[in-house]
């Protein structure tokens, strides 16, 4: 309130809004902040990313082409600008884009996970499975790499193969939070309510969003357990 041009504060306050799943008054927040910062290259990244969270690819393109025109192989900014392309429907662009991206940084496990979804989305099954297993070789305990490989398998109708990436995701990182709330969703979308109840409650206790503590409470009206929902 009293300095309307700090760049940190209105990025801290983009982080809260993010915290509270506020993502609207987030990505007004990074705006405005990257606004005022053009020359903060992780700043503009963060707020391209929020774009891409409220659908607006055409900004979250403009952008990372901003970056790209200062840093033309930076990483980050190559994923960013594909996740918009494909946002805007052109795959096989977004596809190169993440594959030079690769080329750039060949160790980083989320750039994989974010190829498989694009390939997968492109007819190309078997690249985006061999994608996601490479971003387990690169990152063998990442959770949310396990868990892409068990959307994955689940999307293709293979259910066996998905629950047992979903069992891994959180042997490895039992902490992690996408990685329940993915093991959470597919045993209840599987129709195995019971089996989502430990991740659920997990979710629920360790998240701010409060669309967790609702999610625990339908389960719980789903399980008959009106009291406790």
């Amino acid at each position: 309130r009293r300095d309307r041009t700090s760049a940190l504060a209105l990025q801290r306050l983009g982080d809260l809004y993010i915290e509270t799943g506020d993502k609207v008054q987030a990505w007004q927040a990074y705006q405005r902040a990257a606004d005022l910062a053009p020359d903060d290259i992780p700043l503009q990244i963060k707020a391209g990313g929020v774009l891409l969270i409220t659908r607006r690819f055409e900004d979250a393109r403009r952008i990372a082409e901003a970056v790209l025109a200062k840093e033309p192989t930076n990483p980050q900014a190559l994923v960013l600008r594909a996740n918009a392309l494909a946002g805007l429907e052109d795959l096989d662009i977004a596809i190169n884009q993440i594959r030079q991206a690769l080329e750039l940084d060949p160790g980083r496990s989320e750039l994989y996970s974010n190829l498989g979804p694009l390939e997968a989305a492109s007819g190309q099954l078997d690249d985006a499975e061999a994608t996601y297993k490479k971003a387990i070789e690169v990152a063998p305990d990442s959770g949310i790499a396990h868990a892409a490989l068990g959307n994955f398998y689940w999307a293709s109708g293979k259910g066996q193969l998905a629950e047992q990436a979903f069992l891994r995701a959180l042997e490895v990182e039992p902490r992690n939070i996408l990685a329940h709330r993915a093991a959470a969703t597919f045993y209840l979308g599987a129709g195995r309510p019971l089996a989502a109840e430990r991740s659920l409650k997990f979710v629920a206790d360790h998240s701010n969003e409060f669309q967790a503590r609702l999610a625990l409470g339908d389960y719980y009206l789903l399980t008959g357990r009106r009291e406790q929902a």
